[in-house]
């Protein structure tokens, strides 16, 4: 028994088992070895020294029966409840069976171009064109209908010389885009496919038409208790009828005596008016023909609107102060805007007197407060540099410069102020591939703090800074850096010039005459100032030299001069650079050094002196920038 009970626990290990394998091998079986199944958990298969699993045994059956147990009641428990899934799909699908997004404004950029032009880059979601609400000198808003701001409010400074800041705010109707900025600004177009995914805003400062309102002659204004004011219907057919017999006519149908002025055409009348007011009918007429009445008691009195206010003596006189304005357009300004007849001109105080009615008076005032405007000005700063030869490529990659650093500050592509999420700025141009909606622009969220350059003066300081490095390696020269101011339309000219004396002839006694010659730069410019800041300049420049050579017939120096000019007209936006160049000089100087007394012995003096020639090559070019001068009138 113990040695059974021995041999069954050793069965229990895995050494126990094959020993009771090999005791229990049959030849007869050959290499099958079989263990019996109730000692182990596996049966086992020999063949040729290897073993092999065949089946699992009870214990591996029942935890795989469990198994199937557990999912098969989880697929009966799902099975008869699909109202639960059907409940939750909505949940789940809901962002593939909402409706499309509503358009919403997710980005914006800012572009400066020039101190006149600013260009908003708006990204979102189905953009429309955005309605302009209103424009006064501090701004502009408008209004995208029907577009959200996810933020519902935001507001940025910008540091650029047009606009000053804007604040997006939602309302019920869409969101609300209040631009401020230093001066009135317009929209001047948009540029998008609506509904698109961005919008660009170009806002200008040029006013392409100012909506005038001159007076109106011949239109008299009715009151309360005009005969000629009422609305009941009259039926007119007339034809070839005298001027002033309808006039009386119409008296008559409002009971009322009528004097005809002298001043009134015999015209013949054509027309046909069915159940037309009283108070229309005499209107058209009062504007067909260029007439006007007066009422005075039971009478009225119908003429021109000059000849009734003479005759009914509501003429004034009124003297008009003149500031700016030519006086001697202004007579032909005022008759012809205003309509008046008597205009005097005192040239001596700048001071217009017009006769007319109080109405026709206050007519004047309006018209010529219009015309009688100081107009803007214009300042032209430049740069007048020669430069040689040797310093040509360096000057070309200095005005490249300045161009590229004016360009990439404040053009239309440059000077780009960003506000995204990320606080990244991506790249203004439309076609960036690089350009993600839904990831650049989800939300408006702006970095802390931007700089933006400034326009006045960097340009010529960067530029003066880096031709001081060519001065100093004697590759070029400052001629001269005028500056200079003139009104809009009127030619303003700088001459730095030096007048050199020279000995022209000497009489028989040997008395010299003296004549002079003008070396140095000018410069001469009208400027015109266009819309939008455009600046048309019609300018000449001109610069010369003289070199001093010596006559021994007059026993002194003559100088040779030479003249260098270009005109030319440009356009060109406020403070934007332009250079002038290919004033192109080519000098010749020979130089010839001996040493004295040796020099002089022939042949053998030629050992001791030498002679050099020296050709030089130079380039005048001029930088030019124009900046416009706003003049208030108070």
């Amino acid at each position: 028994m113990d040695k059974g009970g021995a041999d069954q626990g050793e069965g229990s290990g895995r050494g126990g088992r094959h020993r009771r394998l090999r005791r229990r091998r049959d030849p007869q079986e050959g290499d099958l070895l079989r263990r019996r199944p109730r000692k182990g958990p596996w049966h086992l298969t020999r063949q040729g020294g290897g073993h092999m699993v065949r089946s699992a045994g009870r214990h591996s059956r029942g935890q795989m029966i469990r198994a199937l147990g557990v999912l098969f009641i989880s697929v009966f428990l799902l099975s008869p409840c699909p109202a639960l899934t059907a409940a939750a799909a909505p949940e789940g699908g809901s962002a593939a069976e909402m409706g499309p997004a509503p358009p919403a404004i997710l980005g914006l950029t800012l572009v400066q171009g020039g101190s006149t032009l600013a260009v908003f880059r708006v990204t979102g979601e189905k953009l429309p064109v955005p309605d302009v609400l209103s424009t006064d000198e501090n701004g502009l808003v408008l209004l995208w209908e029907g577009v959200i701001l996810p933020s519902g409010y935001w507001e940025r400074s910008f540091p650029t010389p047009l606009v000053q800041g804007v604040v997006l705010r939602q309302e019920p109707e869409g969101v609300q885009m209040q631009i401020r900025s230093t001066r009135r600004v317009y929209l001047g177009k948009t540029v998008g496919d609506p509904p698109s995914p961005m919008m660009h805003l170009h806002l200008t400062t040029g006013e392409i038409a100012e909506e005038i309102t001159l007076p109106v002659t011949g239109v008299p204004k009715v009151v309360a208790g005009d005969p000629f004011a009422s609305s009941a219907p009259v039926n007119l057919q007339l034809r070839d009828s005298d001027l002033r017999d309808v006039f009386r006519m119409l008296g008559s149908m409002v009971n009322m005596n009528v004097v005809i002025d002298p001043s009134v055409p015999a015209t013949p009348v054509t027309i046909s008016l069915n159940n037309v007011p009283m108070n229309e009918a005499f209107q058209y007429l009062m504007r067909m023909y260029d007439v006007s009445y007066a009422i005075m008691g039971k009478t009225i009195i119908i003429g021109k609107k000059d000849n009734l206010s003479r005759t009914m003596g509501m003429e004034k006189t009124r003297a008009f102060r003149v500031a700016y304005a030519d006086l001697g357009q202004v007579p032909a300004l005022l008759q012809g805007l205003s309509g008046v007849a008597s205009v005097v001109v005192d040239e001596r105080l700048r001071t217009v007197y017009v006769t007319a009615s109080e109405e026709r008076l206050e007519d004047v005032a309006v018209t010529l407060q219009r015309i009688d405007h100081p107009g803007r000005q214009v300042m032209l700063q430049a740069r007048i540099v020669e430069v040689s030869e040797s310093g040509s490529d360096e000057l070309k990659s200095l005005v490249n410069a300045v161009y590229d650093r004016w360009y990439a500050s404040f053009s239309s592509t440059g000077g780009v102020i960003g506000y995204f999420d990320d606080g990244n700025v991506i790249s203004p141009y439309e076609n960036n591939p690089a350009y993600d909606p839904a990831r650049d622009a989800r939300e408006i969220n702006p970095p802390e703090s931007i700089t933006f350059p400034e326009l006045s003066g960097n340009t010529l300081r960067f530029f003066d800074a880096s031709l001081q490095i060519l001065e100093r390696e004697d590759k070029a020269k400052m001629l001269a850096s005028p500056s200079v101011v003139t009104l809009d339309g009127q030619k303003a000219s700088i001459k730095l010039l030096t007048d050199i004396k020279y000995v022209s002839e000497r009489d028989d006694q040997g008395r010299p005459t003296y004549g002079e010659v003008e070396s140095g730069p000018s410069l001469e410019f009208t400027p015109i100032v266009g819309r939008s800041d455009i600046v048309t300049i019609e300018m000449n420049v001109k610069t010369g030299d003289a070199i001093l050579t010596y006559d021994s017939l007059l026993r002194g120096y003559i100088p040779q001069s030479t003249t260098r000019e270009v005109q030319t007209v440009v356009r060109v936006r406020d403070g934007e650079p332009f250079v002038v160049g290919g004033l192109f000089n080519e000098s010749k100087s020979e130089n010839e050094w001996k040493v004295p007394i040796i020099s002089d012995i022939p042949l053998l003096g030629e050992l001791f002196k030498g002679r050099n020639t020296t050709l030089n090559k130079s380039e005048v070019i001029m930088v030019v920038v124009p900046y416009i001068l706003d003049v208030p009138e108070s």
